[in-house]
């Protein structure tokens, strides 16, 4: 039969899984809202995690030799995969932008801008301060 000692093994408080895991309380709490991380309210202001529940936050980024596997790469590859809708839209959006550019350059009689926009703005407020 569990004691209460051997519950109170189990259970973490916030204070406690920050430091296990080395990150700050606020985070602790941000993962508990987000419903990443699973806490447990023992009375109106106790708050406890589970130790097990703490280790499943963590998740492997690669390999132990530092390559990861092809089931990894996979898992990567399709998190990372547009749909053709969002697809469409970043083209939509290139184009806009060659469009805006060929509208700009043309007030412009074609010309790119000279220097970097901190020179420029060194200028104007050089011109600025001569006209004062």
């Amino acid at each position: 039969m569990a004691t209460v000692k051997d519950l109170e093994s189990e259970f973490l408080t916030i204070q406690e899984a920050a430091e296990i895991l080395k990150v700050s309380e606020p985070t602790v709490w941000r993962w508990i809202d987000g419903g990443r991380l699973c806490a447990y309210r023992a009375g109106k202001r106790t708050i406890r995690i589970k130790a097990e529940d703490l280790a499943q936050i963590l998740e492997p980024i690669g390999s132990v030799d530092g390559e990861s596997t092809e089931d990894e790469e996979q898992t990567i590859f399709e998190t990372m995969r547009m749909s053709l809708v969002e697809a469409a839209s970043q083209l939509e959006a290139i184009e806009a932008a060659k469009t805006l550019r060929t509208q700009l350059l043309a007030t412009r009689t074609g010309k790119e801008l000279s220097g970097s926009s901190a020179d420029l703005i060194h200028q104007a407020r050089e011109e600025r301060t001569e006209t004062l």
